[in-house]
């Protein structure tokens, strides 16, 4: 159905939306309003992500420089991740390098979708909230993926990634449960040609949600293995350590191979 829009009350941030005429953050139908989803809900993800880079990747980042400068380590083995000269990983394999170039594809798919639905939101006049905050998480997530960093570091960045794919797909399954709750009482402005349908916007929010969904496996599948191999470069380092501190007459004690 059709309905002026004096029908609806305006709201800061959220626009002209029906359950406006209520307090900002009452539960209706079992859910909080929509607009306090997209205020403070949604980006919650991201001050989250802001908050881990802070606490445990910034400081992670440093302590390995440290970590590689109190070794005085060439580049190239800093790059190829061994303490050792001339030791070198083999070449990225092009079915991985697929999968990441994929992996990349569909992060940036993800945006362009959050994209979308607030450029709608705002063609609709309804108000997008503080969804915007949501891109620069993204765009965060998307720069950690692709620095380069002390595989110590890079446990972190799984770790970090990995919760704020998990509080993202959270926060907008409980969106989508309340769009579908939406869809059959929220009338639409008569008048506007850039009307945003309730049906139309769970359907842009399911995509992004399945693609969270794909990323928050990937991110468990991928956690584990940059750890076990953190752990292995940790030991690696270790008895690197333990070599280079060793006097010349304890390497001549040392029995021959």
């Amino acid at each position: 159905m059709d309905a002026p829009a004096s029908f609806y009350s305006q709201r800061n941030l959220c626009g002209l939306r029906l359950e406006n005429n209520a307090p900002f953050a009452s539960i209706q139908r079992g859910l909080p309003a929509l607009c306090f989803l997209d205020v403070i809900l949604a980006p919650l993800a991201t001050w989250v992500l802001l908050v881990l880079i802070g606490a445990l990747w910034v400081p992670a980042l440093l302590k390995s420089r440290r970590h590689v400068a109190s070794f005085k380590l060439p580049l190239q083995r800093y790059r190829f991740r061994s303490t050792y000269a001339g030791v070198a990983a083999p070449r990225f394999p092009r079915l991985a390098t697929a999968l990441a170039v994929l992996h990349t594809l569909l992060v940036i798919a993800a945006l362009l979708m959050n994209v979308l639905e607030i450029v709608r939101l705002y063609l609709a006049h309804r108000g997008a909230g503080l969804l915007p905050f949501t891109l620069g998480g993204i765009v965060l997530v998307l720069l950690l993926m692709h620095v380069r960093t002390h595989l110590r570091v890079r446990s972190v960045t799984a770790f970090v990634v990995l919760a704020f794919w998990l509080l993202s797909a959270a926060f907008t399954a409980v969106k989508i449960a309340k769009l579908a709750k939406l869809e059959n009482v929220e009338p639409r402005i008569g008048g506007y040609e850039d009307e945003y349908h309730t049906a139309d916007q769970i359907i842009d929010t399911a995509v992004y949600l399945g693609l969270y969904a794909i990323f928050l496996v990937i991110e468990l599948v991928r956690l584990p293995a940059v750890l076990k191999e953190a752990r292995s470069v940790h030991s690696e380092d270790a008895y690197g350590r333990r070599a280079s501190e060793e006097t010349p007459l304890e390497k001549a004690a040392q029995p021959a191979a």
